[in-house]
């Protein structure tokens, strides 16, 4: 398996709200500001809504941010993930494995389709986050 991307669905209304340039395959989430289209922020908590996952790397406020809501993508893990593994994001917008049942206040937006062993390593993940859902 190749750890391409497979855009799903990629709007263009999304703006950086901030430089997000070190933030590529990070999750974002609005940033509730709305001038250009809808900004963009890096989820800062693990009850954050993310909207979906960065793919590009916008360096400063106003620039057009490609914010992939689902499909097949690339993201950068907070830790150890295994294949298959309920993700959602972390309160650094990394990708983050979920126990379902326990962590109830985080949202679940995607299953690992490979693993990875240490934090800031690249996983692929199939993500939806136009239904949000919590781990319950």
């Amino acid at each position: 398996m190749t750890n391409s991307i497979i855009p799903l669905f990629l709007p263009g209304v999304f703006v950086a709200d901030a430089d997000l340039s070190a933030d590529r395959y990070k999750y974002v989430k609005s940033s509730g500001a709305a001038t250009a289209g809808t900004q963009v922020i890096l989820v800062a908590a693990a009850t954050d809504i993310a909207v979906g996952i960065l793919q590009n790397k916008p360096d400063a406020a106003g620039k057009s941010a490609k914010v992939m809501i689902s499909g097949i993508s690339k993201a950068i893990g907070g830790g150890a993930i295994a294949i298959n593994d309920p993700v959602g994001p972390d309160g650094a917008g990394l990708a983050d494995t979920k126990a379902l049942g326990v962590d109830t206040t985080n949202f679940v937006n995607a299953q690992a389709l490979t693993a990875i062993s240490n934090a800031n390593e690249v996983v692929t993940l199939l993500f939806d986050c136009s239904v949000p859902h919590r781990a319950a």
